[in-house]
């Protein structure tokens, strides 16, 4: 059900951002994602009480494998294995396929696109409805690892932002090191008692080393006037 419902609602989210701020900069759709997602977590809040965690299911938490003492439960396998399904099944999509072909094209040429034929509108819905269903998804996969309360599953997003900028929202490999490399430092950081707490800024300071990075040869300062 929750999978059904993220596949309705997120392309009216989608309909929002295409309808109003298509044509928008990149600086407007920035802000108007993270003021939608903040609205987001403000409801989810609100309805679903974040203090009060639900107790959610987890088949998947006895151990498969140990590794230096370490043990590895099959829904760690399983998250990484889909991860990586996912990971190549995305890229073939865009590569092999008319569809992914339409989607560069949307993506690289939008207007050029569109007064050849492609059905951008309907094309776009497609890709929002179906990453609201794998981000429920993994959300229900990953969630017998963190608290089950609203603000702390939906904080989630911030690693899944961060991984993102490190493959420049351009590739899906490097996107996928980036976010087993994020849950790693994470993880390793949960073991130790004295850095529990800090594990939270891991996803922002990737945010913030992929901004510095991507902008290095920026000016900052306009030159001075002769």
């Amino acid at each position: 059900m929750g999978v059904l419902l993220a596949a309705v609602l997120n392309p009216a989210i989608g309909a929002v951002l295409i309808t109003w701020f298509a044509d928008g900069t990149t600086v407007v759709k920035t802000a108007v994602t993270i003021s939608l997602f903040t609205a987001l977590i403000a409801l989810g809040g609100r309805f679903f009480d974040a203090q009060d965690p639900r107790t959610f299911p987890a088949p998947f938490e006895s151990a498969a494998v140990h590794v230096a003492g370490v043990a590895v439960t099959w829904l760690v396998v399983m998250t990484v294995l889909a991860a990586i399904a996912l990971t190549f099944a995305s890229s073939w999509v865009l590569q092999r396929t008319r569809l992914g072909l339409r989607l560069r094209a949307l993506s690289d040429r939008p207007k050029t696109a569109e007064l050849i034929g492609v059905p951008s509108g309907p094309i776009a819905m497609l890709v929002w409805a179906g990453s609201g269903a794998l981000t429920a998804l993994a959300l229900i996969l990953v969630a017998p690892l963190f608290p089950a309360d609203f603000e702390t599953l939906a904080m989630l997003a911030t690693g899944a932002f961060a991984a993102a900028l490190v493959g420049s929202f351009r590739s899906f490999p490097l996107t996928l090191a980036g976010g087993l490399v994020i849950g790693a430092l994470q993880g390793s950081l949960n073991s130790i008692s004295e850095l529990q707490s800090y594990r939270g800024a891991v996803p922002l300071l990737f945010i913030l080393a992929a901004v510095l990075w991507t902008n290095r040869s920026a000016r900052w300062e306009a030159p001075a006037q002769a």
